[in-house]
């Protein structure tokens, strides 16, 4: 039983506690939860943190659930692809690459909220790296995140799901995350040609 709660410690620390922070931020955070989204003209006047916490903000407990379900999936999916210490350096980078790359592209969007754009990043990332891997099978992932993006923007994003959370879906914020996604992994693997190149 200890060896289990080791391994599941070790194996599920970090989306557990990437799960525990958003749910703190919704259940515990009201109203103040402002203080942490990305907000465009805070951000400007400095509130640098915006950068990171307003991905861990969410606009309803539907849109939370939603997106933790999708970070546990994603997690049993592409999770063996790196070193839980290598995803935690991801999910650094992706949160500050969106957040930039939302400041550059699209100043007319006063705040965002939400995991879903580095979600997109982590299973793009995930799947591209088990396919360099050796483990073919999971091109039709690479080949349904590819696919995801090109119909969200041809048809916008669901209505569905945008009445479901109770808000708009930012599809930029999921292109660059899976932007970002893919410049981590042509990063390592020149890290790594670069290191046997040394040996």
């Amino acid at each position: 039983m200890r060896r289990k709660v080791e391994w599941l410690m070790q194996r599920w620390w970090l989306p557990l506690a990437m799960a525990f922070l958003a749910l703190a931020l919704i259940l515990f955070a009201e109203p103040r939860s402002m203080v942490w989204r990305y907000q465009r003209e805070d951000l400007l006047a400095g509130e640098w943190w915006r950068l990171w916490s307003g991905h861990w903000v969410h606009l309803g407990l539907m849109h939370l659930a939603l997106n933790l379900a999708g970070l546990m999936l994603i997690w049993v999916l592409v999770g063996r692809a790196y070193h839980t210490w290598t995803w935690l350096v991801f999910v650094v980078l992706n949160a500050l690459f969106i957040s930039l790359g939302l400041l550059l592209w699209l100043p007319g969007l006063t705040w965002y909220v939400g995991l879903s754009g580095i979600l997109h990043g982590m299973l793009l990332a995930g799947a591209l790296t088990l396919c360099l891997q050796a483990q073919r099978e999971m091109w039709w992932l690479v080949g349904i995140v590819l696919a995801k993006l090109a119909w969200e923007f041809w048809q916008g994003a669901s209505p569905t799901t945008e009445a479901e959370i109770g808000g708009a879906v930012i599809i930029e914020a999921h292109l660059l995350g899976a932007l970002g996604g893919l410049f981590y992994v042509l990063v390592l693997m020149g890290i790594r040609a670069q290191r046997a190149k040394t040996r």
